[in-house]
């Protein structure tokens, strides 16, 4: 909502990101998280850096690659094994 506290009759989207805001932080997923700031801590945030330094160009010919077995992927329930 653009303006939570206005009380309006109607509602208002706001712009951005902050459309999919709510009120209520999604506690589970932010706990989850404290697991992956722990290792980042311990390996250093070089370390990530730099592994994604090498996996980022093998993104693009994964995801083509992904795409054309996807083609290849039968559509038919009987033509599936």
């Amino acid at each position: 909502h653009a303006r939570p506290f206005a009380f309006e009759p109607e509602q208002e989207y706001a712009e951005g990101a902050a459309r999919f805001l709510t009120g209520t932080p999604n506690v589970p997923a932010l706990y989850a998280a404290t697991a992956g700031y722990d290792v980042i801590e311990e390996i250093g945030i070089a370390r990530v850096s730099y592994g994604s330094a090498f996996s980022g160009p093998l993104l693009p010919r994964s995801s083509a690659s992904r795409r054309a077995s996807a083609s290849r992927t039968a559509t038919r329930p009987c033509e599936r094994r």
